[in-house]
Formats: C-alpha cells, structure tokens, sequence
C-alpha cells in the first residue's frame, strides 16, 4: 500500500472514529449499621443451602461485594463464591480462611493452562486483528495500545463495566488470551443493556460497519473475527438484518463468534472452573462446573449434548478490566457465556498467527484432538500450548509442501526451457 493508499485509509477511519468513553463514577458502598445482623444471618442462611440451592434450583449461591467497605463476618461463604473489585476495602472483614483477595485478583487475571506460557514464546496475537462489538468502552491499562478504531452507535454516558470486562479477556496485558491482538471496537445498543427489550439493537449496523472498514484494510491486515457477547434469536425484532450481516461478513472471511456459535456455526462450547490456591497451569487444575448451565437464560440446543465435541475455556475465577478508572478490576466468581465469547476470539488469534490459513473449525477440531477430556467436565479442556504446537506443525509441513511443490515446478520450467532452447 502506497502513501497515497494509506493517507486515504487514515482519513476514511478518522471520519468515524471516537475517543473512548468517560469512566463510571465510583460510589464506596458501607453496610448500614442497623442491617449489619440481618445481612449476616442471610450470608449464613444461603452458605447452608449452598448444595440445595446447587441440586434443586441450579442456582449458585455468591456474595457480590463490590466496591464495598466490608466490615461484617463474611467467613461462613465459601472463598470460591466471593465477587469483588480493586476498591472492596477487607480491613474490618471476618473472611473465610482461604479468601486472601489480593492474591485472588492477581491470579484471577491469568488464563491459565500454558497461556503465559506461550506469550513468553511469542504468541500473542501480535499482528492479528479482531473486532469486539459490545457496549460502551472506556480506557484501561489492559488494551490501552490494543484498540486501532472505536466507533460507537447511540449515546453511551459512560464506559461499561461489560465492555470493559470482554476486551480486557481477550486482549488484556495481563487477563488476556491475545494481549498484541489489535482491535477494532463497535459499541452498541442491545439487548444487553436491557434484558426485557426483544430486539438486536444495533448491532446489524455495527458489523456492516466492520465489513466495510475490512474493506478498506490491506489484503494481510484483514480483521479475522467478530467477537459478540450476545444471543440474537429469530424471535427477536431486526433479527432477518442481522442474520444477513452476520451471513456477510462470513462471506467476506470475517468469522463471526457469538453466545449462539452453535446454532450459527456448530460449534459447542462452554466453561470451567479453577481453584485458585492451586497452580493455575495444572491440568489438575481444571474443575467442572457446579451448575448445568453458567446462566439461566439459555436453552439446551445452544450447546451439543456430545461432551467430546464440546470445547471448555476457563469461565469462573477471572479478573477482569473495570469500567471505574485505569487501574480499576473486578474479579468475578462466577463466570458467564460472555466471558467466553472473547476468549474464543482470542484463542482464534493465537491460532492464526501460528497458522495463518487456519479456520475456526479446524481451531475447534485440534482444540478437541489436543485438550483434555474427563468425564466429570462435560467437554474437552483447551490445553493452548498442544493446540499451537499441533497448528504451528501442520503449518510449517505445509510450508514445506509447498516449497517442494514450487522447486518440481521451477525443475520442470527449466528443462522445457533448456529444450526449446
């Protein structure tokens, strides 16, 4: 691409391109002093129904204490049920024994199973791009340098702790699977924002808009993948506009990864869960999940009821980037299917750089073929490290192919030419 091209490049994404949104201003919450004992005899109450609410109602009991200043007895809940943020103040807590927060928000950022591993080798996604289409975003330390374009549809008054939370797990400097993957962000109006609001929102516009910045990008700068955090069902209103964009930009090589990848793209995924205190890189370390499903919402036929074609990420115990300042985070005890969705993205850059001519279906097969797979998980542990290796072998075999190929041929033009000659 010529200067000419490039200046023209420029000029035609600055037109649309916004500033990143204003942080949500941060409220320090305090138990009223007249509630303090009520509030503590429900935490017990629901630690003792713990396995009944499990069993019966699928429910996981947990206690969201964030940005709180805690200063009642937390211990009878289990360490592993505990939401909170940078800005949880424990200092007058009874906590659970094994609850030690600061080493929960610092392990809770790695991915686990080699991820880091492989970051220290080099794969990271660097000159991968992707697309997040999800709610207002507002800056972080953890994709600061990641975001290449921020176009947002509708008014947002403040950055999101969701958009925050899905761009951080995808491309975050620590909590990130691709942590050089850059990103172009669309930020729209969903059903995300309000759950009773049956529509796709703007989210039909903000993958046409990635369609046509993809076709101003030069042939090897191609944005490889659409990450979208949402469910648009057909029984949803602009749901034939989506469906046809989504159509599209498959077309025109974008895959596009979303909460329904199964029903669009026959791909069934789900998560895992970790024990902290434990090595966050120990196959061992790999736990079911306690609960069918991560989320009431979905249905069934959102997932494969064949564990061995069903791909698990981790989902539970993760830190992620929060939407009250640079150097804010949340760490989530509970995960959901959109703590997942970026992670697949990501998974996918790192497959690409590895590999460049991999699809998401081939990703998918060696992830299935090189993970881990038990019984009590309901699917196949990613183990990235194997999942790579087995990628970067096929490529260079490829690689080698082909070479062989182009020198037969170069023998063959050679001797013709010596012939006519």
């Amino acid at each position: 691409m010529n200067t000419s091209q490039k200046t023209k490049l420029l000029y035609e994404l600055a037109k649309t391109n916004h500033a990143l949104l204003p942080y949500k201003p941060f409220e320090q919450n305090s138990f009223p002093e007249n509630q303090k004992e009520n509030i503590e005899l429900t935490i017990r109450k629901n630690a003792a129904r713990r396995e009944e609410l499990i069993n019966k109602e699928n429910t996981r009991p947990f206690l969201d204490i964030s940005n709180c200043d805690v200063n009642i007895d937390i211990s009878p809940m289990r360490a592993g049920d505990i939401v909170f943020t940078s800005h949880t103040n424990f200092s007058n807590a009874v906590l659970p024994k094994d609850f030690n927060p600061s080493l929960f928000i610092e392990k809770g950022k790695n991915a686990g199973q080699g991820i880091k591993e492989l970051h220290k080798n080099g794969i990271t996604g660097k000159g991968i791009k992707i697309a997040i289409i999800d709610e207002g975003l507002p800056d972080h330390r953890e994709y600061h340098d990641n975001i290449k374009h921020y176009e947002q549809f509708g008014d947002f008054s403040c950055g999101s702790f969701h958009g925050a939370g899905v761009t951080s797990l995808a491309v975050g400097t620590n909590c990130g699977i691709a942590p050089d993957a850059e990103v172009y962000y669309f930020a729209e109006s969903s059903n995300s924002s309000n759950r009773k609001e049956l529509t796709v929102g703007t989210i039909p516009l903000a993958i046409q808009r990635c369609i046509e910045i993809n076709r101003l990008l030069p042939e090897k700068e191609k944005i490889t993948a659409i990450s979208c955090s949402q469910a648009c069902l057909p029984t949803m209103d602009g749901y034939e506009d989506f469906e046809k964009m989504r159509k599209l930009a498959e077309q025109e090589g974008i895959e596009f990864i979303s909460v329904l990848l199964f029903k669009e793209k026959g791909l069934s995924y789900n998560g895992y869960n970790r024990d902290l205190n434990k090595d966050m890189d120990s196959p061992d370390n790999i736990l079911p999940l306690e609960t069918k499903y991560i989320d009431h919402r979905v249905k069934p036929d959102w997932f494969s009821s064949d564990d061995k074609k069903t791909l698990l990420f981790p989902v539970e115990h993760r830190t992620a980037a929060l939407n009250t300042g640079y150097d804010d985070y949340k760490h989530y005890a509970l995960g959901g299917y959109s703590w997942i969705i970026p992670q697949i993205t990501a998974t996918f850059a790192l497959a690409k750089q590895a590999h460049p001519e991999c699809t998401l279906e081939h990703m998918w097969q060696t992830g299935l073929k090189t993970g881990i797979y038990r019984t009590d998980l309901h699917g196949v542990a990613l183990q990235p490290p194997k999942m790579i290796a087995e990628l970067q072998r096929e490529y260079a075999l490829c690689q080698r192919k082909m070479h062989s190929l182009n020198q037969d041929i170069s023998f063959v033009f050679n001797k013709s030419s010596q012939r006519n000659f």
